[in-house]
């Protein structure tokens, strides 16, 4: 079995720009890019060979932070899962694979699905998001499928979760809807006397959507997972409770973290408390600040803010002070779509 990664889309929001690049399938969730997520999950499913979807947006930005080892294929900026599929079709070969969205997260094992799909002997399988769609369920509550003419229909778009197993059928198929959505390669698989299941991933599936509170719940679900790991790091001038992962090389001088929580590597906390679903990255340096539930990027400067920091994302290489020099006053760089709110 083979793994596809589909990172072509690229993005020119205000988060794909605070994080440094326009592939969104690299921003850290809990201090890890989402694209390892996926790669790790499919990895860890049983895909011996892996291949990455790439665009002119988004190949140079991908290929720094996932590396070698993998096979990349170009595709067009806009190309769909389809484009995707078909683009890949040399290498995917004549295998069954297991395809995942760069700029998505899935907190469950993908295995399961995998072993669904061998047992099953159906050509797809794919994961479904909650929705209010009138269908039919198994008793085992494990398919959602609706019928029309007593045939399956394929799930509507906005409910796939963006986690398939497909065998070579699919491929076979995906030539004759170029251009179109899953729905329609379903669609098509079924006429062609194919068939496939759906199960549904809950509240554990998430995908980029270009929004701040989007990746702070995302942040949310990968911190709520973590298993405390301190390593090797000096925690003797700070104060440690709950689940935190802390890099050896961060310094902690009179820091309280209040954890779930990740420090990254290099990450410098002086008088600091760090409190509940934070996250902070390699190189970040915080004196004199308080903050919970929230992100802060590689390289990140926050001194005496005077103000509890909550539910924000500071961005790359940014920089929070507080000038106590008189006239007082309020100095600001913000940029096109950001936010700052003052209390």
């Amino acid at each position: 079995m083979k793994g596809l990664i589909l990172a072509a889309r690229g993005s020119d929001d205000e988060l794909t720009l605070i994080s440094g690049g326009r592939a969104p399938q690299t921003f850290p969730v809990a201090n890890v890019p989402l694209i390892h997520h996926a790669l790790y999950a499919v990895s860890r499913a049983g895909a011996g060979e892996i291949g990455i979807v790439v665009s002119s947006d988004t190949a140079a930005d991908v290929r720094a932070c996932a590396g070698e080892g993998h096979t990349y294929i170009d595709a067009a900026p806009e190309a769909n899962l389809v484009d995707a599929l078909l683009a890949a079709r040399d290498f995917l070969g004549d295998e069954p694979f297991i395809v995942q969205a760069g700029d998505g997260l899935l907190l469950d094992p993908l295995e399961p699905i995998v072993e669904a799909y061998e047992a099953s002997g159906v050509d797809a399988v794919l994961l479904v998001r909650p929705g209010d769609e009138k269908g039919v369920t198994d008793i085992d509550s494990k398919r959602l499928l609706r019928l029309v003419d007593d045939k399956p229909l394929p799930p509507a778009e906005h409910l796939l979760a963006g986690v398939y197993v497909f065998g070579p059928e699919v491929l076979e198929v995906a030539g004759k809807v170029a251009g179109r959505g899953v729905a329609s390669v379903i669609a098509a698989l079924v006429e062609a006397g194919g068939s496939f299941e759906t199960r549904p991933c809950g509240a554990t599936c998430w995908k980029y959507a270009g929004t701040s509170e989007d990746l702070l719940e995302a942040n949310r679900m990968v911190l709520d997972e973590i298993e405390t790991e301190t390593g090797e790091a000096d925690l003797s001038r700070a104060r440690i409770t709950g689940r935190v992962s802390i890099h050896p090389t961060a310094i902690l001088d009179r820091a309280t973290i209040r954890g779930p929580a990740v420090i990254g590597p290099g990450a410098v906390l002086v008088d600091t408390f760090v409190g509940p679903y934070t996250s902070i990255a390699e190189g970040a340096r915080l004196e004199g600040a308080e903050l919970e539930f929230s992100i802060v990027l590689s390289g990140a400067t926050i001194r005496h803010p005077g103000k509890r920091i909550e539910a924000s994302l500071v961005g790359q290489e940014a920089s929070i002070t507080r000038d106590f020099a008189l006239p007082a006053a309020i100095k600001l760089r913000v940029g096109r779509g950001a936010e700052v709110s003052l209390a």
